[in-house]
């Protein structure tokens, strides 16, 4: 008990105020705030180009299917029908999946403050986010606030690298 205390102490008490006084300026913030806003309007607008791109695909499979179709209507072989048939089948599965991908790209699944929200709370504050977050949290806190290991001097206490 009184090793742990010591080590509370001399240790984790100077790293805790070393962390505490880790405050960025609100214009940085706003600063990265704004470069993670236009980074999230650039990946909207690849979603929107990509559900374009997809659009022409299943343009491009409805005309194959049509041409398909005009092929079953003039054909009179058997075994050329029921291959037209599973081409088509196949086709259409196809334009289906590339329906629902359409959908699927053309709107993100989170909202912004959904995506960012743990990232701007480590900015601006990363002593809360350490105190109140699960272990893993700690961890990623200690990893992102510094560059390097946290050194420890018996004179000096915690100090960078």
């Amino acid at each position: 008990m009184y090793r742990k205390s010591i080590r509370r102490e001399a240790i984790e008490a100077p790293f805790e105020e070393l962390l505490q006084s880790m405050q960025p300026s609100r214009n940085l913030v706003d600063i990265v705030t704004a470069m993670l806003k236009q980074a999230w309007a650039m990946r909207v607008d690849q979603q929107s180009d990509q559900s374009a791109l997809i659009a022409k695909q299943i343009k491009a499979t409805e005309k194959q299917i049509e041409g398909l179709l005009d092929k079953l209507v003039t054909s009179e072989s058997a075994i050329v029908i029921r291959a037209l048939e599973t081409r088509i089948e196949s086709l259409d599965t196809e334009k289906l999946l590339l329906a629902e991908k359409q959908v699927k790209a053309g709107t993100p699944r989170k909202s912004f403050e959904e995506v960012f929200e743990l990232a701007m709370a480590f900015l601006a504050n990363p002593w809360n986010l350490r105190e109140k977050g699960p272990f893993a949290i700690k961890i990623r806190v200690l990893r992102l606030a510094f560059q390097w290991p946290v050194a420890f001097g018996r004179e000096n206490g915690v100090r960078a690298p």
